[in-house]
């Protein structure tokens, strides 16, 4: 028997006897995540696949961060697999029929109230994970929720304290047995008017042999004559039909390095006993998808990513006059039908000129010989002579290719498409615009500017743009840590990094400093330190009532977003507000004296590495307006190394649309600058009344723009000190 106590107060203890038993687990994000409460809280939770958890890691997920679910890794780094039943009468028909492998270790799930079987396994046992509707079948790579979990008032209860069965090799044959037996149950009443004829002939030989030649470099010839088999059976195709179109391609198709010398005669019997098994079993029944008239975003998203973006826009277009898949037509017949789509003659003929797409054919008898009565132009000048005869090369003809042999043509699947209209193909600008906002409109989200530009080809700076024009509201998101004296070092990073500052109690923020950090909760201030994630993305609605706050977008909360920081308390969409978390005590500050400075000062030896980078920086990029390294030294001791670094990054990123690096440095540097206080400095005497005596620092003090520093408070402080 397990060793489970159901007494247990925290996920800490639990977490001991887990590892007692030898069992691998992770933390889950619980109650902390609303939608997404089994997903794991860790960033990457493969390597517990391969090992267990060290009693430090268990300490810091459950009791120092205070995670409040966990779940049990299956397969062979615990010893144990499970069967997951969703469905109430396939747990009925699983315990009438298998009343042996029911007498185990049971977990009774808290969102049906149905049974977790676990078991156990040994080393060397291989046991597949299996999927259907009603019943799953967990192993490696998978978790279930562990035991005793509570997770949004559910609790996942253990009503069988029993040692986990073993599995044999016929148990775990009868449990895959009963498995792929509910797979093909189909419900009473089915209705089977979506399924596709088979006897339905919309497959050419031309199209399986390509598909097979496509897969054979994927999967291996074989595979291929099997995946291509079952794909023509299952489309009304005999087993003739197959050998005749296939058998020849399969033995031409070179060996691979592991079968060098097998003979034809063997690979054709060898083929011809494949397409015999494949007809042993009926065949299967094809969902007809209704598909729009449009390329599917999958499609389109390729082309734009492999800057093909004119082909993507002419397919569409051309769908959406009415051009039927296998139509052939000529160029000029092709710019007759996109005349009033504003799509230009250069486009199409880049687009045509795709040979993997377009396969271009000399006129025959059967062409669309109309085409030919057009007359042709040239790129540049002025139109031929209609009353000379016309020579020269004949037309070619292109035909329009189906949706499937573009996919397979790119590697995607047909997942379908948004609708666009004739303005959204008339611009390159505005088809890529038009998708941007079908997909923020269609499923709004957090995601990345890098995997937004990336998916349409285009920067980051173009997606800002295409918020602004389409009205796509932008939230950001924030993942706090709350600092203390115990994580101080561990949180703060050595470097400014982008997107992180920290921020008190009364939402003033700060640089991400160390010893700023200290000094501030040696003043008693509670700080936090904000990580910017991704941000939140929707349509802004044009309603013009006033948004109540349950309809507004979803606080998430994600995994850390670099790995130095420990713990997540809370992720706050759009402004974050002051820090509420509870912190320790902090040590009884010490009074401070007139003439110690509140700010880190700055060291009176130059750093000679970043005066050199900035002189040497600003050198390559324009050496006719650089500086000198004089002025590289000024800069260093008047700005502070840690404001070179931060500017010198800033323009590696912007170094393209920067015409003057070393003007766009200065003014950075002049815009970005931080007051500091040198140790040496005499200290601020109170402002006098004579305007005349008033030095630098004191017209700095009584100036509109002092109060943007984040510690202005204390310079005021300090320069009205007696």
């Amino acid at each position: 028997m397990l060793k489970m106590r159901n007494n247990l107060s925290n996920l800490s203890e639990k977490s001991a006897e887990w590892a007692t038993n030898g069992w691998s687990f992770i933390p889950l994000n619980g109650d902390l995540l609303n939608g997404h409460e089994k997903a794991p809280a860790l960033a990457n939770w493969k390597q517990f696949q391969q090992r267990r958890p060290t009693p430090t890691e268990r300490q810091q997920w459950f009791d120092t961060h205070q995670f409040s679910a966990a779940g049990i890794i299956l397969g062979k780094i615990s010893g144990i697999v499970v069967i997951d039943i969703d469905d109430p009468q396939t747990a009925r028909t699983f315990a009438h029929a298998m009343p042996d492998l029911t007498r185990t270790f049971t977990v009774q799930s808290g969102n049906r109230g149905l049974p977790h079987y676990y078991y156990a396994i040994d080393g060397q046992t291989t046991v597949p994970n299996l999927r259907t509707r009603q019943i799953e079948l967990r192993s490696d790579g998978a978790y279930v929720v562990a035991p005793d979990v509570v997770i949004q008032g559910k609790r996942w209860r253990v009503v069988n304290s029993a040692t986990p069965h073993k599995l044999t090799q016929g148990d775990l044959s009868r449990l895959i047995a009963f498995i792929r037996l509910h797979t093909h149950d189909a419900p009473k009443n089915a209705k089977t008017r979506h399924f596709r004829p088979l006897e339905d002939k919309s497959l050419s030989r031309s199209e399986l042999t390509n598909r097979y030649t496509h897969l054979a470099q994927q999967i291996g010839r074989n595979n291929a004559l099997f995946n291509c088999g079952c794909y023509a059976r299952d489309r009304g195709w005999t087993a003739d039909q197959v050998t005749d179109a296939l058998l020849a391609v399969h033995v031409a198709m070179p060996a691979p390095i592991q079968h060098p010398h097998q003979s034809p005669q063997s690979r054709q019997h060898e083929a011809m006993r494949t397409i015999a098994s494949i007809y042993h079993a009926p065949p299967r029944p094809i969902y007809h998808v209704e598909r729009a008239k449009q390329l599917p975003n999958a499609v389109r998203e390729a082309l734009l990513q492999r800057q093909k973006g004119c082909l993507a826009r002419v397919l569409d277009a051309l769908l959406m006059v009415g051009v039927r898949v296998g139509e052939w037509m000529s160029a000029s017949r092709v710019m007759q039908l996109l005349q009033g789509m504003g799509i230009g003659r250069n486009t199409i003929y880049q687009a045509l000129q795709v040979a993997d797409v377009f396969t271009p054919q000399p006129p025959h008898a059967d062409a669309d010989t109309q085409a030919e009565n057009h007359t042709k132009q040239c790129l540049f000048g002025s139109g031929t002579n209609r009353g000379q005869n016309q020579r020269g090369r004949p037309s070619a003809y292109f035909q329009m290719p189906s949706l499937e042999r573009l996919c397979l043509w790119l590697g995607v699947q047909n997942r379908g498409g948004d609708q666009l209209t004739v303005a959204d193909v008339r611009t390159a600008t505005a088809y890529r615009r038009a998708l941007y906002q079908a997909h923020i409109k269609r499923a709004p989200g957090a995601y990345t500017r890098h995997w937004q530009s990336q998916r349409l080809g285009v920067s980051p700076r173009t997606c800002r743009r295409y918020d602004r024009q389409c009205g796509i509201k932008v939230y950001p998101r924030y993942h706090e840590t709350p600092i203390i004296w115990d994580n101080i070092d561990s949180a703060l990073s050595d470097e400014p990094l982008m997107g992180r500052f920290l921020m008190d109690q009364t939402g003033r923020r700060y640089p991400e400093d160390r010893m700023l950090a200290k000094r501030l909760l040696a003043l008693g201030r509670r700080l936090s330190l904000m990580v910017q994630g991704a941000n939140y993305y929707q349509v802004e609605a044009p309603a013009v009532a006033v948004q109540s706050a349950e309809s507004a977008p979803p606080i998430q909360i994600g995994v850390p977003i670099n790995p130095i920081v420990p713990r997540i308390k809370n992720v706050i969409v759009g402004i974050p507000m002051p820090a509420t978390s509870a912190h320790l005590k902090a040590p009884k500050p010490t009074k401070h004296r007139a003439d110690q400075p509140l700010w880190t000062h700055t060291p009176t030896r130059l750093n000679q590495a970043v005066v050199d980078r900035l002189y040497h920086t600003l050198r390559d990029l324009d050496p006719d307006q650089s500086i000198t390294k004089k002025t590289a030294r000024a800069w260093t001791k008047t700005y502070g190394e840690r404001a070179i670094k931060r500017a010198l990054d800033v323009l590696n990123q912007r170094q393209k649309i920067v015409r003057n690096p070393a003007g766009f440095l200065k003014n950075l540097l002049r815009t970005n600058r931080t007051v500091v206080l040198r140790k040496n400095d005499p200290p601020i005497q109170k402002v006098p009344s004579d305007p005349s005596s008033v030095n630098g620092w004191e017209r700095f003090l009584t100036s509109k723009y002092a109060s943007i520093y984040a510690n202005y408070e204390e310079l005021v402080a300090l320069a009205n000190d007696e």
